[in-house]
This record gives structure tokens, sequence and C-alpha cells, in this order.
């Protein structure tokens, strides 16, 4: 008998009948939990935080070996202070998927949150082990440094790992002229060059000043020592390798000295400080480099504006980290010791100064959120949200600089520090990290 094309056309609709069936049975699950997923973001979006939970748990409860979905309800748990819930979550993801990279930091991060941070560095150190060297970058690096710092941890290994991200960054964060010139000095220079658009430069001032007083005393102790060394060689025809390295150290220093000075020159000729202005230019002339190429070859405002929060970040870690190292007197015990000495020493100076720096990077960088320079950012997030990270970065530094004035004897200098975290919103003390 032959077939008619009504005949076709309900055998292909049983045909696919059969198909559509288990479709719908075990196929749709997954789908229906993407879509519960993207309406809860919808709903954190809104604010409406309980109808975005509901969402997620709807979303796991339909598919439940996702462990994207249970992974970002358990970043949204920590970030509403529910850290115990997050970490059973990130516990789950790894019971089905052992190397589940992302599931391990954010165990980390819920480890860290709950306080247990021997155990976050532990969960970091088995994520660590799965990574290859092309992986194990500056962020990698800063992260466990971080880790270990918490921890109270290896903090030699800590400081060489942190030397090391900032070298990378400092190769990144570079403009013609700047050889030489450390990442806390670049630092400092983009926060200055961002606070001249932003009507801000009250905010970077003081730090300034003191990384100029900082460097001039290196300046000075450099060129003691050269001199002496001089004159105790006068009798040699060729210089000693220590007298051509003193001289090299002395004029990497002038160098960082005339480029700081050029910036606070720029800023003092904006309030119409001319005579402070001339001053900090004739002393550039002094250290022999020209000032207006100095002021030249400085990087534009949009590329400042890119680079000042990941050098305040990395700062902040090292900061923190020789903050609790055993401490020498002085940078100039420091700078006697051998590289590897080096990473078991620090001193106040150095932790204050990095902090310093840190805390008027990340300053800068919240003021700069809502002035004209950050209209030609893109975001890949809500700038109120960037706001409240930013803020909560700089609440972190200022506890770091609470503790470490504390160590140091500096009890009023704490005082101050702790005041304005709680002007911030937040409390100090060793849960705010």
């Amino acid at each position: 008998m032959s077939e008619n094309p009504l005949q076709r056309i309900l055998i292909v609709i049983l045909m696919a009948s059969f198909a559509l069936v288990p479709m719908l049975i075990y196929g749709c699950g997954p789908e229906w939990a993407r879509w519960d997923a993207a309406q809860a973001n919808q709903y954190f979006r809104l604010g409406e935080t309980e109808n975005a939970l509901h969402q997620l748990r709807s979303a796991i409860g339909k598919s439940p070996r996702d462990p994207v979905i249970k992974l970002s309800l358990s970043q949204r748990l920590v970030e509403l202070n529910k850290p115990e819930q997050g970490l059973k979550l990130a516990n789950e993801v790894l019971e089905a998927y052992p190397e589940h990279r992302p599931a391990m930091l954010q165990k980390a991060k819920c480890q860290q949150h709950l306080g247990e941070f021997e155990a976050a560095l532990e969960t970091w150190l088995k994520y660590d082990k799965t990574l290859n060297a092309f992986n194990r970058g500056p962020g990698t690096l800063n992260e466990v440094a971080y880790l270990r710092a918490l921890a109270g941890k290896d903090l030699n290994i800590a400081r060489k790992d942190i030397q090391q991200a900032i070298n990378a960054v400092n190769r990144s964060v570079s403009w013609e002229g700047d050889d030489g010139v450390r990442l806390k000095i670049k630092a400092i220079v983009l926060a200055a060059l961002i606070s001249r658009c932003c009507d801000a430069t009250s905010l970077v001032s003081p730090e300034l000043d003191r990384q100029i007083e900082d460097i001039q005393r290196q300046v000075d102790v450099f060129e003691r020592a050269l001199l002496a060394d001089i004159y105790t060689n006068i009798d040699q025809t060729q210089p000693s390798s220590r007298i051509e390295e003193n001289r090299r150290q002395l004029r990497e220093y002038e160098k960082e000295l005339a480029t700081l000075l050029t910036v606070r020159a720029l800023l003092r000729q904006d309030t119409g400080d001319l005579s402070g202005c001339g001053l900090d230019r004739g002393r550039v002339v002094e250290l022999g480099f020209d000032s207006a190429k100095l002021a030249q070859a400085l990087p534009d405002e949009k590329a400042s504006l890119s680079a000042v929060g990941v050098s305040g970040a990395w700062l902040d870690t090292r900061g923190f980290i020789c903050s609790q190292l055993p401490w020498l007197e002085s940078e100039t015990e420091l700078r006697q010791l051998n590289m590897n000495r080096l990473l078991f020493n620090s001193c106040y100076q150095n932790a204050r100064s990095d902090l310093g720096v840190a805390l008027a990077c990340s300053q800068i960088q919240l003021f700069s959120l809502d002035c004209h320079l950050s209209n030609s950012m893109d975001f890949q997030v809500d700038r109120e949200l960037s706001k409240k990270q930013v803020t909560e970065t700089i609440a972190v530094i200022r506890n770091h600089l609470a503790s470490l004035h504390i160590r140091a004897g500096e009890k009023q200098k704490a005082q101050a520090q702790e005041i304005e975290i709680r002007k911030l919103g937040f409390e100090p003390g060793r849960q705010l990290f």
C-alpha cells in the first residue's frame, strides 16, 4: 500500500514524540536550572536577596550536579556573611569533582571568611599543585602570599612570592626612561597624576611628601657612603666594585627622587604654588635631570587609572607581610643583608611605606569612580559595587596599618586608623582582611 502525504506527517510526528519524551524527562532540568540561575542574578541586581537565593536553590534542585550553579550560590552566601553554608556547597562540588579548581578556590575563600586561615592556605596549596608554571602569574603569587601572611606561615616564602609578583607588575607599568624606578614610586606617581584630573591632590600629597623625604634620606646616605669610600680608596687608580655599586644605587635613588619632585612640581603648579613648583624643578636640575622631559614621559591619566589599583593591591600584600617579619632597626641595616637574608627580615619603615602608598592608591581609585575619568573605563561590574569593593579595600589597608603601628608601639597612630575604619562602616581586627 502506498503512503500518502498525511501518513508521512503522522509517522514523523510519532517518531519525534519518542525522542521528545527522554528530553523532557532528562534534558530540560539543566536548561530550567540555568534559567533559574539567570533569574537569581536579576533578583540580586534588584536587591531582592531572598528571592535570588530561592531561585539559586531551585536551580540546584533541578540540576544537582551542576558545579557552576552551586559555586555561584556559595559565592553569594559568602557575600551575605554565611561562609559556613558556602563551604558546604564547595565541598559538595569537590566530592563530585575532586580536581575542580574553581571549587578549590571557593572553598579557600569560605575558610578564609570563617577565620580558618591555615585551612584556607592548605586548600590553596592543593589548588596550586594543579597549576603549571604558565598559570602561576602575579595574581596567583599575590593570593598565596597574602594567605601565608594571614596564616602567619612561611613568611619568607610569602616575601619571595610577592616580590616576584611585584617585579612582574613593575615591568607592565612602564613609561619611557623609568629604568630602575621601583613599583612603589611608580604607584604614587600614578595616584598623583590621577588626582590632578579629579581635584583630589589632598588625598595623595601627604604620601607623596613622605616618599620624597624617604628617598632624599636614601640619597644622603649613599652620598656619604660614596664619599667615604672614595677618600678611603683615593690612592687606587681604578674605583673599587663597592664604589661602583654605591654609585649605581645612588643614581637610581636620584632618578626616583627627580621623578617624584617633577610630579609634585606639577601638583604645586596646579594649585598656584609657583614658588614651591620652582624649588622642586630646581632640585631636579641639581640632581642632573630635565624636569620637562621627565614630565613629558609620564603616562596619561587613563593608563594611570588602569594600573593604580593593582599596584596598590600588590604593595598592600608586601607591606602586610613586612609588618609581620622580624624587624631590624632601619633600612640601612636591611641594605647590608644579602638577598636570602632579606627574605627573613624587614623594618617598620619599609612596611609603613608600602602600606602608605597602597592606601593613597586605593583612596584615589575610589574618588576617581565619581569623576569624569571613570566614564572612559569599561566597567565589567556595577559602579556602585566597585565603590563598595574599593571602600572595603581601604578599610583592610587601614587595618594592616593599625596592626603595624600597634607592633611598633605607636598607639595613637593605631587608634587613628581604627577610627577611620569605623567611619567606613567596618570593625577593625583580625576578621577584616
